[in-house]
């Protein structure tokens, strides 16, 4: 039987359509995810790292108490201390420096830097500069930045940062490793009264005003507050806090080219700590520091967490890769034959027997996705394991595929060997072994050992070979008893 056009039509764009979607997969698995990457300079291609590893970061863990009502947010001194805002008793807050390596000694002034006013949210350049929020006289109004010179002597002159202050609130200050910008928080406070908060970029060579991080995001279809960012040891990487409202603080990463920033991908969407804030990278990128504030009275804890590298496992896929391969060999087939079946009708019932024969396998894959198989030995005398049973049992629990690997056709496979005791004939006349000594050592010395016994108090018991004396046979019974009857005498005469 002939195929109609129609239908020839509609399964040829059926068929292209499978080839296309299978081929583009199968080169999307072999070549890697994704297919660029960057090391905020350059542009390298996916193909090129297919062999590298990822980093995957833990659920972070305390570390540390931070002594004081903290507020703000942490940064590290080159010389280890820490500075961070906290609260004083008039209510304004100042900056602090504590060194962690001696726990008990308080936090110390940062002599320099406080006023009567508020300085807070402090960030450390890879050049010793400070740079930190003030609202202070001096600044155009509200907060604004400012940066100071670090010396192991103290915090030098004090100087604004002109070209970010405006009348508006600038925080959370986050210079750039390379040296030539800085990435600062702008608060606008008409905006739901203060609980805002936009990521912008400066640059010290570029007479531009700062520009936002992130433009393309329409802040009028959702209200998404950005605080605390801060650079990777290297630059190629932006990490902040994200508020989404509703919802709770997101520890998220922004990947860097050049200028440029990618849209922000959240890091704590599976840790099992909740708002977090302050990230601080390590020098070498494998760990970041978290604050988590002072809540209903407790202090404020340091959390780190740790980036492990998981490296490539390319058997895991080798199962889709070849399914993905027999659907683009057999839609490639199908494609051949509905072209040659325009000119051979013969060819039609080929297609016709290749669809049923694919419409069968699809069927009895999906019904080998429910499908339990156990296995066990069958008990015998076989001395080998050629006896197996094989029961195969409807499963109801739908198979799992959270696990790569674990979803494949056969849903488990379980093998029970039959338990065989195995004992020794006992001769009737057996050998008494010696009763071992307790006391023996097993020592090494002047590298040989010695397993002679120590003597024992007791004498050891002396092996004994006997045969079993043979049982006598006992015999009983009860003899007969003779009853004595009188003899008749016989008569004397006399004469």
């Amino acid at each position: 039987m002939a195929i109609g056009g129609r239908s020839r039509r509609w399964l040829m764009w059926a068929a292209w359509t499978v080839l296309c979607t299978a081929g583009a997969l199968y080169v999307g698995l072999v070549v890697g995810r994704p297919l660029y990457y960057s090391d905020g300079y350059t542009q390298l291609a996916g193909s090129e790292l297919a062999q590298g590893g990822m980093v995957r970061w833990n659920t972070p863990a305390a570390e540390r108490e931070l002594p004081g009502a903290v507020t703000g947010r942490v940064a590290a001194l080159p010389d280890g201390r820490l500075l961070y805002g906290v609260r004083t008793e008039d209510g304004t807050s100042d900056l602090m420096t504590w060194d962690p390596a001696h726990p008990d000694v308080p936090p110390e002034p940062a002599y320099g830097l406080n006023t009567e006013h508020n300085e807070l949210a402090p960030a450390v350049g890879v050049d010793g500069r400070v740079w930190f929020a003030s609202d202070r006289p001096a600044s155009g109004g509200g907060y604004d930045l400012f940066v100071s010179q670090w010396s192991p002597r103290g915090f030098g002159r004090i100087e604004p940062v002109a070209a970010c202050n405006t009348a508006l609130d600038e925080t959370d200050p986050a210079p750039d490793p390379r040296g030539n910008g800085l990435v600062f928080v702008r608060i606008d406070r008409r905006v739901r009264g203060g609980d805002d908060g936009v990521l912008w970029q400066w640059r010290s060579d570029d007479p531009h005003d700062p520009v936002r991080v992130f433009p393309e995001l329409r802040r009028h279809r959702e209200h998404v507050v950005d605080r605390d960012p801060a650079f990777a040891a290297d630059g190629a990487s932006l990490w902040f806090v994200r508020k989404r409202s509703p919802g709770t603080l997101a520890i998220c990463r922004a990947s860097r080219l050049g200028e440029r920033f990618a849209a922000p991908a959240t890091l704590s969407r599976d840790w099992r700590v909740a708002n977090l804030r302050s990230p601080l990278p390590s020098p070498d990128g494998r760990a970041v520091t978290l604050l988590q504030p002072p809540l209903r009275g407790a202090p404020a804890l340091l959390f780190v967490a740790i980036g492990e590298e998981v490296v490539p496992w390319w058997p895991g896929q080798a199962w889709l890769e070849w399914l993905l391969l027999s659907l683009a060999i057999g839609a490639g087939l199908l494609l051949l034959l509905l072209y040659l079946g325009q000119r051979w009708a013969t060819l039609d019932l080929v297609a016709q027997c290749l669809l049923l024969s694919l419409l069968l396998h699809v069927l009895l894959f999906l019904w080998l996705m429910g499908v339990e198989i156990a296995g066990s030995l069958l008990p015998g005398e076989d001395s080998d394991d050629r006896g197996m049973q094989v029961n195969v049992v409807a499963s109801n629990s739908p198979s799992s595929a959270a696990t790569g690997g674990d979803g494949q056709v056969a849903a488990s496979v379980r093998r029970a060997v039959a338990e065989r005791a195995i004992a020794v004939a006992v001769p009737s006349t057996a050998a008494v072994r010696p009763a071992p000594a307790r006391n023996g050592s097993l020592g090494v010395a002047h590298g040989d050992y010695d397993a002679d016994p120590a003597p024992t108090a007791t004498s050891s018991t002396q092996a004994s070979l006997a045969d079993a004396p043979a049982t006598t046979p006992t015999k009983r019974g009860t003899d007969g008893r003779a009853t004595p009857q009188p003899a008749a005498l016989p008569a004397v005469e006399q004469k």
